[in-house]
C-alpha cells in the first residue's frame, strides 16, 4: 500500500506545510525528509521551500511532525497525491511546489536516463520521482548516484545520468570509487554491485566464512557458483 501523508507544523498542529507519498513507514520518510534538508543546506544545493522549512525548524531545535492522510494502491497514488495537494492547499500554505503525481518540483523537473553497469541504455524517465516509483527506489538513491557522477552515477545497481536530447545509447561501463564488491551468479546471470561485501552477500542470501574468503582470494566462484570481485 502507499501512504499518502503530510507534514504538520510542530508550533501549529492543525496547519500541514506538505502532502507526500511513501512505501516506507511514516518514521523513516520523515527521517529522510530531515536528511535531505540537512544535506541540501551543508553541500549548497539548490534549496526547496519545502528544504528551507524544515531546515529552520532544525534550527530552533524542532522538527516536523507527520501524519497519514490516506492509503491506497500503487495504481490510484498519482490521482490521490494530486487530490490531496489541491485540496490542503486551498486550506494552508504548503511547500510544495507541484500538483503531485511524477510531475516532481515546478521549474525543477529533470528527466533522466537509466543504464545497466555496462552502460547499455535502458529507459528515460520523466523525473526522478518517477524512476524511483517504477523501480521501487528511494530518492536518496538515484541523487546521490547523480551527485557523486552526472555523466553515469550508480545506484540500484544501475548507472543514472541526466537527459539531453543527444543522450547516448551506450555510455562507459561502471567504475566508481568506493564500490568494492561484484557478485555474479554463474547460474542465473544475476550480476550486482555494492558497497560493502557484507552487503553483497546478503543480497545473495549468503554468509561470510571462510571458503567466501578463499574465493576471493583466489579468484575462482564459491561453491563454483558465485562470482566474487574486490574492485579496490
Amino acid at each position: 500500500m502507499i501512504k499518502i501523508y503530510a507534514l504538520v507544523d510542530p508550533d501549529d498542529l492543525d496547519t500541514y506545510r506538505y502532502i507526500g507519498k511513501t512505501k516506507m513507514t511514516l518514521r523513516k520518510r520523515l527521517q529522510s525528509h530531515i536528511d535531505e534538508s540537512k544535506s541540501a543546506i551543508k553541500l549548497y544545493k539548490k534549496r526547496t521551500y519545502k528544504i528551507n522549512w524544515i531546515y529552520s525548524l532544525l534550527k530552533r531545535g524542532k522538527r516536523p511532525l507527520i501524519v497519514l492522510v490516506d492509503e491506497c494502491s500503487e495504481f490510484e497514488w498519482v490521482e490521490k497525491e494530486k487530490f490531496y495537494i489541491k485540496k490542503y492547499s486551498e486550506l494552508f500554505k504548503l511547500t510544495n511546489e507541484s500538483e503531485g503525481g511524477y510531475g516532481g518540483s515546478i521549474g525543477l523537473t529533470s528527466k533522466i536516463i537509466k543504464y545497466s553497469l555496462d552502460g547499455v541504455f535502458i529507459e528515460v524517465y520523466q523525473s526522478i520521482e518517477e524512476a524511483c516509483f517504477k523501480n521501487n527506489l528511494e530518492r536518496g538513491v538515484i541523487n546521490s548516484a547523480l551527485q557523486r557522477n552526472p555523466l553515469g552515477g550508480f545506484g540500484g545497481n544501475y548507472l543514472w545520468r541526466y537527459y539531453n536530447n543527444k543522450y547516448p545509447q551506450y555510455i562507459e561501463p561502471f567504475i566508481e570509487v568506493g564500490i568494492i564488491t561484484r557478485i555474479k551468479d554463474l547460474e542465473t546471470g544475476r550480476c550486482e554491485v555494492h558497497l560493502s561485501l557484507k552487503e553483497a552477500l546478503k543480497s545473495f542470501g549468503l554468509k561470510r566464512c571462510g571458503g567466501i574468503n578463499e574465493a576471493i582470494n583466489k579468484k575462482i566462484p564459491f561453491k563454483k557458483r558465485y562470482s566474487i570481485i574486490r574492485l579496490n
